[in-house]
């Protein structure tokens, strides 16, 4: 239900805005299980909330998804993924190290589970600094543009020189560029 209605939201506004208030959607859930799960008397709540969980996670990574993939170059794809699967794992452990910490040293749990709210809501103050989606999407969309006609030329390029030259050409010129260069130190004999 959650990815459904972050696909009905993106249609609505954008996948940045749907991004931003699942986030928040997130964070004011966080703060209600701590305000309601505060005794062992009320752990029936937590199937309750639980389904409130369930609907901000599923509105929150469709949102993310669309996001990254509609901000990406074409040709930069697996570029940018590995980037995100990088500052993911660099950073993804420290909410849980603080919550660790927090509750090793006997910090009360609600505001041990109270910090993945402040860190959700940094994230919202910080995706502020994203501007304008829209313009964004152009701007992707035209440096793919460029970089697809320059790859096209060359493309041609090499085309051209393999039907003048023969196929046997690109070997040839590695051989000569390498022998040019000191740092492969290619001689005849070799």
């Amino acid at each position: 239900p959650g990815s459904l209605f972050s696909n009905w939201f993106m249609q609505k506004k954008n996948p940045l805005i749907t991004f931003r208030y699942g986030l928040v959607f997130l964070a004011v859930t966080i703060g209600v299980t701590v305000a309601a799960l505060d005794r062992p008397e009320r752990k029936k709540w937590t199937y309750l909330v639980s389904v409130f969980w369930g609907l901000a996670y599923g509105w929150i990574f469709p949102a993310q998804r669309t996001l990254q993939v509609t901000l990406t170059p074409r040709g930069q794809e697996t570029e940018i993924m590995g980037m995100f699967t990088f500052v993911t794992q660099v950073i993804g452990w420290l909410p849980a190290l603080i919550f660790s910490i927090m509750n090793e040293n006997g910090v009360n749990m609600q505001w041990s589970v109270s910090v993945l709210a402040w860190f959700l809501l940094l994230s919202v103050l910080l995706l502020y600094g994203v501007g304008d989606y829209d313009a964004a999407v152009q701007q992707v969309k035209e440096v793919g543009e460029q970089e697809l006609a320059e790859m096209t030329a060359a493309r041609a390029e090499v085309e051209d020189m393999v039907a003048e030259q023969g196929e046997g050409v690109f070997v040839d010129e590695v051989i000569d560029v390498g022998k040019e260069d000191p740092r492969f130190n290619i001689t005849d004999e070799d």
